[in-house]
């Protein structure tokens, strides 16, 4: 379930209450989500940002500052933001803390199922970089486009396993020595109690602190808040080569087995020991002058099309970019501010900055790398130590410390197991509990953590009697499917509906990179492409292939002929896909739109005019159209379209915008009351949480998804779905309207 705080729901005690939805909760819920236990997950945000939720990201501080953006109060927490980024912590990271490298190892791998890379992308990274002395490298590996927890909410369509949005936990309440319920407020101010055998934090490095300190608990010895740390970041000096740097080297973000890879310079380990120095780092960015703003954020998001531009324009000159590691130190810490926040709990403040031992570390690096340039003739260093000290300053967004993780309650908050020392059933999970921060990216390993702690949690309630829940028995199934693509089409509408067919059984997941989907029904392998067989095919009715459109027609031409294979595949449609179609019995178009529920209204009655503004998107609105009869004519003036389908007038205002847009039918627009009382339970199951303030267009996306479901469903029956020359007239249409602003049936 998915909801709002209501005294009515609450009032089940619950087995586990999970606070924050960011990476460390979401993955909590999903390991927990099987094991029959009753989970509640509090998150003070919801799915979209609201003025009240980025209020409520208020913090103080002192000394370095923290960005506004750092931390976010929605569904999915940071991961909303965050660049996808990951790193080990190394060996001088792991002396700091009480667990060893071989104790965290399974965690790590498993960590992969949620789109993090394996471990062999670090432990056996292609190429090679420059052999300096005394300096080692630092591998990075980001996933593009970054994961967003928010694609594991299909849980929450489990029975047992809810999600209260739009919920600001204010306190703790705790009685000789358990934590008993959380006090909630939510948007109105109202208060409200949630109960449960097991709590836990995850609300990130600051909030945890935070609510430890509001409630007066985990702080016996003074410990709570204290050794917090960050990567203060800044750009200093440039690295001017003497001759230009392949675009495939080392250090510059290329992409390797579908994943962006580069890698920094840190000390090495025996040079950290020697002077008693940190962990910290370096990275190299290509410097392209008054381009840069613009040219990296393109080199971010599409490594591979920039690394052939960069064939051309071969980069001689290097950006530096520094990450300090700071060391954890009792004075940097997280206290509690004298401003309230609107609920009257106190704003966190935290007071933190570099310690002379930090900024050595930063000096010695800089040393370091101007005497390695030296000594291989590689060009030139400009720029001083003193210069990396003065703008190494910048909030990383990797709040680490405040809880941290220890044997001894003198010396840290919470064992490992992440339990507050000093209770029953209060734990704290994320980058709180770290010892150390080193230079690695935190969130991998903070999944990790969540991923061992849910593990520890279901073994201290393994006698606890498992609820059985309707959606955990078996389910029938005729209709075998095989799906090709995890992204967010299949996590976010495919998944859910095939969930909702009973008729409907997945037999196999298949992508680029291995990882896991999590349903409402079950979690799913997802496996490589490269061990997709024929074997894999047999016995299938439907393979649905979810891809990019850039690679669908490769896909299609890679996959072994089966004339029993119907295909399914979504928009738009390209051309190249046609030559295919011969392989399979027949190639459905997944156009979800020709089967919105609304239009079953609508069905015998004379529709004299449309007005979609900012309610459908291009090609999508050309299907959906051609309801009301073939299109015959249609021009484009600007943002606005104006087509002729049948006897039906119909204006389309780009571009589309749920959040604002409308729809009127001869100048009314659709009750969407009376719509979803038409739905059978299955359909309004796919709709989520509706709110008095939704409308046909808020709700849009859902209701695409009960229109997927029906086509699914007509498919399943051998009825008439959306046929491929149909979805290729919708592209050429749209393409003639934008292209060539207008477009006559022929």
């Amino acid at each position: 379930m998915i909801g709002t705080l209501d005294k009515a729901k609450l009032k089940e005690r619950y087995d586990i209450c999970i606070v924050g939805s960011g990476p460390s909760g979401m993955t909590l819920a999903a390991e927990l989500a099987y094991s029959g236990l009753k989970i509640a997950m509090i998150e003070s945000g919801s799915f979209k940002r609201s003025s009240l939720a980025e209020e409520l990201k208020e913090v103080q501080s002192e000394k370095l500052p923290i960005k506004a953006n750092s931390r976010e109060r929605v569904v999915g927490g940071a991961s909303s933001t965050w660049g996808g980024l990951s790193a080990l912590l190394d060996p001088a990271d792991l002396a700091h803390w009480p667990l060893s490298f071989d104790e965290l190892l399974p965690y790590l791998k498993a960590a992969a199922k949620y789109h993090f890379p394996s471990l062999e992308t670090f432990q056996n990274p292609s190429g090679t970089g420059w052999k300096f002395k005394n300096l080692a490298d630092k591998l990075f590996v980001a996933v593009r486009p970054p994961f967003n927890f928010t694609s594991l909410v299909n849980i929450f369509n489990r029975k047992g396993v809810d999600l209260y949005t739009e919920a600001t936990v204010a306190k703790l309440v705790s009685q000789n020595g358990r934590i008993k319920k959380v006090l909630c407020r939510s948007v109105d101010g109202q208060g409200f109690e949630v109960s449960a055998e097991i709590f836990i934090l995850a609300c990130g490095g600051i909030e945890n602190s935070r609510l430890l300190l509001v409630s007066g608990l985990g702080n016996e010895y003074d410990q709570v808040g204290r050794y917090f740390m960050n990567h203060p970041k800044g750009y200093a000096g440039r690295l001017h080569l003497s001759k230009p740097l392949p675009v495939n080297n080392y250090y510059l973000p290329r992409v390797v087995g579908g994943r962006m890879v580069y890698a920094g310079l840190r000390l090495e380990e025996e040079l950290q020991k020697e002077k008693g120095l940190l962990n910290a780092c370096v990275q190299f960015e290509p410097d392209l002058g008054i381009f840069q703003k613009y040219a990296f954020a393109i080199w971010r998001r599409m490594p591979g099309f920039s690394t052939k531009v960069l064939t051309i324009f071969l980069p001689r000159t290097l950006r530096a970019r520094w990450f300090a590691d700071m060391e954890p130190r009792a004075e940097n810490r997280v206290i509690l501010s004298d401003k309230l926040d609107r609920f009257g709990s106190p704003l966190p403040k935290v007071v933190y900055d570099l310690s002379e031992r930090d900024k050595a570390t930063l000096e010695e690096l800089f040393s370091q790398l101007r005497s390695g340039v030296e000594r291989l003739e590689l060009g030139k260093l400009t720029g001083t130590a003193a210069d990396v000290l003065k703008v190494v300053k910048d909030d990383a967004s990797h709040h680490l410390g405040g809880t941290r993780m220890g044997l001894s309650p003198q010396e840290s908050v919470v064992n490992t197991e992440c339990r507050v020392h000093s209770s029953e059933n209060l734990y704290v999970v994320g980058g709180s509990v770290f010892p150390s921060a080193g230079c690695a990216s935190p969130t991998m390993t903070m999944v990790a953590l969540s991923i061992r702690l849910a593990e520890h949690v279901k073994s201290k309630l393994a006698s606890k009697p498992r609820r059985t829940f309707k959606n955990q028995t078996s389910r029938t199934s005729s209709q075998k499917i095989l799906i090709i693509g995890a992204g967010n089409r299949v996590r976010g509408d495919v998944l859910p509906v095939l969930e909702s067919l009973p008729g409907f059984e997945i037999t196999g997941i298949f992508a680029r990179h291995a990882s896991s989907l999590f349903g409402a029904h079950r979690s799913y392998d997802v496996r490589t492409m490269e061990s997709l067989s024929v074997e894999n095919l047999k016995g299938a009715r439907f393979l649905y292939v979810s891809v990019p459109r850039e690679t669908l027609a490769q896909v299609l031409s890679d996959l072994p002929g089966a004339s029993s294979l119907e295909v399914i595949i979504d928009t738009p449609v390209l051309p190249a896909v046609k030559k295919y179609a011969h392989k399979f019995k027949r190639i459905h178009v997944a156009e979800d739109s020709v089967f919105l529920p609304w239009l079953d209204g609508l069905k015998g009655r004379e529709v004299k005019e449309i007005e979609c503004s900012q309610s459908v998107f291009r090609y999508h609105g050309m299907a959906l159209v051609k309801a009301f009869g073939p299109i015959n004519y249609g021009y484009r003036l600007g943002n606005k379209l104006y087509l002729k389908a049948g006897n039906t007038k119909v204006k389309i205002i780009e571009p589309r915008d749920y959040a604002s847009g409308k729809l009127k039918i001869d100048g009314q627009e659709p009750d969407l009351t009376a719509i979803i009382a038409e739905l059978i339970p299955e359909e309004r199951g796919l709709l989520g949480e509706i709110k008095s303030t939704d409308t046909i267009v808020s709700k849009m996306g859902e209701l695409k998804r009960v229109g997927l479901r029906r086509l699914l469903l007509a498919a399943s029956r051998g009825e008439e779905t959306w046929s491929l020359e149909e979805g290729l007239n919708d592209v050429r249409i749209d393409w003639l309207l934008h292209k060539v602003w207008i477009y006559l049936s022929i």
